[in-house]
């Protein structure tokens, strides 16, 4: 039986990329449809060619101590896994975006909490300042030197910070999003959370563990939190973690959320990050045919990690031969998608298979360029733009 075409649901996107990558900003408006008789309305996606912002916030926490599972003998700390997968992606892919690391708790100040679960106050390495510019040689060197930092804790060595205390996220995306690197209103800014625990450490958590063990959700263990100390402190601090994550995303501040540690797997935490994850506007797409899935990355060594980091690189506004489709926007039918390609003044129809490929899972859902258009998108520049469009039809 032939479908009846009665929606018709497009998404067009002109892409003005840099050398390296580009920055995307989003502004919509109705765009002519193909002559299929039906009313179309196409997103127009135009991207300035600046490579984006992203400021990692790194969990510091004790837990990070924990051994990961290994087949025998002494088993890798979180904290070991975590290094050898950000060296991968520091020294490999140092030129996504323009880096900045930040790590949770700070031990390095006092606070009347106590610093175990003191809130970032400080950056470890900041970002650029808005309106300037970095080469691909400056961006990877600025990636070496967070890669060092990061190498350098729980190192022993002289100065060196400790993996140690709570895990206080809300406060510290609190800090973060004050950042004024991280305003730049003329590219993408990106905040990474990387934790393996649940946020807590927060003194203003409207729950209380005497009065209200319940609405608490002790973060410490049964009766843990029942002491003037860790009233609030151990307090799950979901609520308010989400709240500060909303708030970022309405000033255009992304969050991508990655969840390391086998317990980030299952129970309140898959609940926690998947929430943050939503809200965070970088959440990962469900698989055709399934109601719901994992919204934020998880991942449980340092392989999974790294192959998580990579997919997230793909997905970043720096990689502009990606067209990021939802599972509601895919086709039926391969042949229910149309790319038109616009370069040099020439409009063509795409090739699948030769321009571009149509990915249906996995954390590059949608339409990816390849080959020599990919490289092509990769080198045009606001002056010399490619233009793509890309028309998902949806029979009902």
């Amino acid at each position: 039986m032939r479908a009846k075409l009665t929606i018709l649901s497009a998404l067009a996107v002109g892409i003005a990329a840099g050398a390296i990558a580009g920055c995307q900003t989003y502004d919509f408006e109705p765009v002519n449809p193909l002559a299929l008789g039906q009313t179309t309305v196409l997103n127009k996606v135009v991207a300035k060619g600046e490579t984006p912002n992203m400021m990692m916030l790194v969990d510091t926490s004790g837990s990070m101590n924990t051994p990961v599972a290994c087949g025998s003998g002494t088993c890798p700390t979180r904290w070991q896994e975590l290094q050898g997968a950000m060296k991968t992606f520091l020294t490999g892919s140092g030129t996504v975006a323009r880096l900045g690391l930040t790590t949770f708790p700070d031990t390095q100040v006092g606070n009347p909490i106590g610093p175990a679960c003191t809130a970032s106050s400080k950056v470890d390495k900041d970002l650029p300042a808005p309106g300037t510019d970095e080469t691909a040689v400056q961006l990877q060197a600025r990636a070496n030197e967070i890669n060092a930092i990061l190498q350098k804790i729980n190192s022993g060595q002289s100065g060196a910070e400790i993996v140690v205390g709570g895990t206080p996220t809300s406060v510290s995306l609190q800090f973060v999003g004050g950042l004024p690197a991280l305003q730049d209103p003329d590219r993408e800014n990106l905040v990474l959370l990387l934790t393996d625990g649940l946020p807590n450490c927060n003194p203003n958590n409207p729950a209380s563990g005497i009065t209200d063990p319940a609405a608490c959700r002790c973060t410490l263990g049964t009766n843990a939190c029942n002491d003037a100390e860790s009233e609030r402190l151990g307090c799950l601090d979901k609520d308010v973690s989400v709240q500060r994550v909303e708030e970022l995303a309405s000033r255009g501040i992304r969050t991508i959320v990655i969840g390391f540690g086998a317990e980030t797997t299952s129970g309140t935490a898959v609940e926690v990050l998947n929430a943050m994850a939503e809200k965070g506007g970088f959440a990962r797409p469900c698989a055709p045919g399934q109601a719901t899935c994992t919204k934020f990355y998880p991942a449980s060594n340092q392989q999974e990690l790294a192959a998580q980091l990579a997919a997230i690189s793909g997905l970043l506004p720096g990689n502009p031969c990606l067209v990021p489709l939802t599972t509601e926007q895919l086709p039926s039918d391969d042949k229910l998608l149309v790319v038109k390609l616009t370069a040099d003044g020439v409009t063509r129809t795409a090739e699948q298979g030769t321009d571009y490929q149509l990915n249906r899972t996995g954390d590059k859902q949608g339409v990816e360029m390849i080959g020599a258009t990919c490289e092509r998108i990769k080198q045009s520049t606001p002056r010399d733009p490619v233009t793509l469009e890309v028309f998902a039809v949806q029979p009902k």
